[in-house]
């Protein structure tokens, strides 16, 4: 397609009809198209949080169309900078179903967004979604699955995975700012055997 539009062949793709026919009033569920592609596997289409979970959900959330659609940078640059409420309410819904539902989409999503960010933001984006999947599960009002941290860095460089106790600071001062009360006493109950670096 963008090879086409470089040589000077007009050229458009489903997801440029789709929004051209949106925009002209034409009659159609948007979000209906979009997940039943998503689910034959399409790609880099504009999924939303609900779009993730609906998908995740027709898959009893084993690995499939959701989490192979997070593994892609495509999801991270349509959500640009308003990734993180959409993921924690992924998160959430995977922490509701089991904790290995979350494990599995939370290795998805962390692919996917070290694709997406420059090698220097790797960590930061890394540590940031861990602890967006730590808060889910106080979200969710479940404890967090044991050994989430080291089944994520299994997949994981060794130099950009953070480190537990500056990922357990990181999720205190995430609590704090969400208001959770005993914020810290909650973090340690979500990282137990983490201790402040």
């Amino acid at each position: 397609m963008q090879k086409a539009r470089i040589a000077g062949v007009a050229a458009f793709s489903l997801l440029d009809l789709l929004t051209a026919l949106s925009s002209e009033g034409v009659p159609f569920d948007l979000a209906a198209i979009y997940q039943r592609l998503a689910g034959h596997y399409v790609m880099d289409l504009p999924l939303t949080a609900e779009d993730i979970t609906a998908l995740a959900g027709t898959q009893d959330w084993l690995p499939g169309p959701a989490h192979t659609t997070l593994a892609r940078p495509g999801w991270w640059h349509h959500h640009g900078t308003d990734w993180e409420d959409p993921w924690l309410q992924i998160a959430t819904q995977a922490r509701a179903h089991s904790p290995e539902a979350l494990t599995t989409i939370t290795k998805a999503a962390v692919t996917g967004a070290l694709q997406y960010v420059t090698t220097g933001l790797s960590t930061q984006r890394y540590q940031r979604i861990a602890v967006l999947a730590l808060a889910a599960s106080h979200h969710a009002g479940l404890p967090a699955h044991d050994g989430l941290l080291s089944r994520l860095a299994e997949q994981a460089h060794s130099c950009v995975v953070p480190r537990p106790p500056y990922v357990l600071l990181a999720l205190i001062n995430e609590l704090q700012q969400r208001h959770v009360p005993d914020a810290e006493d909650v973090a340690r109950r979500l990282l137990p055997g983490v201790e402040r670096p």
